[in-house]
């Protein structure tokens, strides 16, 4: 068993079994795609360490998890959130929001 592994089994036991640990998806993707894919932001993702994410989201949280968290296995947390942030198919890239400019990936 991996450490990842480890830590996901551990933090899926300490909630009870059902509740999305999203500290797991931050130390992948980082907040502001976090906050990107929740349609928040950077505060908002903060908040919902403190109090919980909420459980519309949970399903969405857990789907970037589930692209993201075998990719950084394998590769790195960087390939991971190229993976989420590239354009894809007629689906608009991700924007830092204070420039309103692409995620320029390696090409």
């Amino acid at each position: 068993m991996t450490k990842r592994e480890a830590m996901n089994a551990l933090d899926y036991a300490n909630s009870g079994g059902n509740r999305f640990d999203l500290k797991q998806l931050l130390s992948i993707i980082g907040y502001q795609l976090t906050a990107y894919i929740g349609r928040a932001d950077i505060q908002t993702v903060q908040n919902w360490l403190q109090v919980g994410l909420p459980e519309a989201l949970e399903a969405r949280m857990r789907a970037a998890l589930e692209v993201a968290g075998p990719i950084a296995e394998v590769e790195s947390d960087l390939v991971a959130q190229g993976s989420l942030s590239a354009e894809q198919d007629g689906i608009e890239p991700y924007r830092f929001p204070a420039t309103n400019h692409p995620l320029l990936c390696c090409q």
